[in-house]
């Protein structure tokens, strides 16, 4: 339980600049994002990985390739939230 936790909270600190809020629903609870604080370039780096993996279905090394060659040149045009 604690390792899913742990990857929740990656994901969320991974495309927003905070750790998000958790909210309980009874037994159940989950860790939402911060929406104000979204990076979208981020978030389109994950969709482009998402449609390579799943749609295109390209192997998880080559589309980890593809998504720092995408990190990388969003950081050198300084494109903000990298």
């Amino acid at each position: 339980m604690v390792s899913e936790a742990s990857s929740t909270i990656f994901t969320i600190r991974a495309i927003t600049e905070s750790d998000g809020d958790e909210k309980a629903f009874g037994p159940v609870t989950l860790a939402l994002p911060d929406l104000a604080t979204l990076r979208p370039v981020a978030v389109a780096i994950t969709v482009i990985a998402a449609l390579l993996i799943f749609k295109i279905r390209w192997s998880v090394l080559r589309t980890l390739g593809i998504c720092t060659a995408l990190g990388l040149g969003a950081a050198l045009a300084g494109l903000p939230g990298i």
